[in-house]
């Protein structure tokens, strides 16, 4: 996602990305269909359908909402963007719950609320990994029951999303570096690959703590526009 917003505007990027997650979510469920758990899809999945709908739908509404102002420092003048406020908002926030250990299971809500939230979030802002994980881990999923469920859950939310971001391609296709989109759904193909054969022997918490600060930064500084 961050490649995606420093090569396009935030509403493409969102856009843009989907394709990339869906070729990347597609390859995983396809890897491990047979673990799907057929009822958390269902009280899962089919709710977050909607919420992706809607949640795509606001990401197009977002795009004609005006500036909110801008501000300076240090002889720089940056605006405040409504539509990379919320993005970089969900991207800072996600980032920082998971570091801060909020990432380890939500109990005691009903699965169909999970999946309209995670699903509202994957449509307005593309990041609906976080809270969907959050949900499944408290269900004790079994780790392939896990990721196979989670990957079919997510190639729905794409696919909806995609449906509904019609309209924004079409208005702004000679905008899109489609070369990017190719590179990105290339390397998210490659990434699956390695991390059959290779991501397992890195320190993953190691590396999800660096790469959750990173991201913690960027989205801060989309957010508040310093980040163009």
């Amino acid at each position: 996602m961050p490649v995606f917003l420093l090569a396009m505007g935030p509403a493409l990027a969102v856009a843009a990305v989907a394709p990339v997650h869906l070729f990347h979510n597609l390859g995983k469920f396809l890897l491990l269909r047979s673990q799907v758990d057929r009822q958390v899809l269902v009280q899962f999945g089919v709710p977050a359908l909607g919420g992706a709908a809607f949640g795509a739908w606001g990401l197009t509404r977002l795009t004609d909402v005006p500036g909110l102002g801008t501000w300076s420092l240090f002889g720089e003048t940056f605006a405040l963007c409504p539509l990379k406020l919320t993005i970089g908002l969900s991207l800072a926030g996600f980032s920082g719950w998971e570091l801060l250990g909020g990432g380890k299971g939500i109990r005691g809500v009903p699965l169909w609320t999970g999946g309209l939230v995670s699903g509202f979030l994957g449509g307005l802002t593309g990041h609906q990994g976080a809270m969907r994980s959050a949900f499944f881990l408290g269900k004790d999923l079994p780790k392939e029951t896990f990721l196979a469920t989670g990957a079919a859950v997510a190639c729905g939310v794409d696919i909806t999303r995609i449906a509904v971001y019609v309209q924004l391609f079409q208005s702004l296709g000679s905008s899109i570096p489609w070369s990017v989109v190719g590179a990105g759904i290339a390397g998210a193909l490659v990434g699956l690959w390695a991390g059959r054969i290779g991501l397992r022997k890195m320190p993953v918490a190691a590396f999800r703590k660096i790469i959750g600060i990173a991201l913690m930064g960027f989205g801060l500084g989309l957010a508040s526009g310093v980040i163009c």
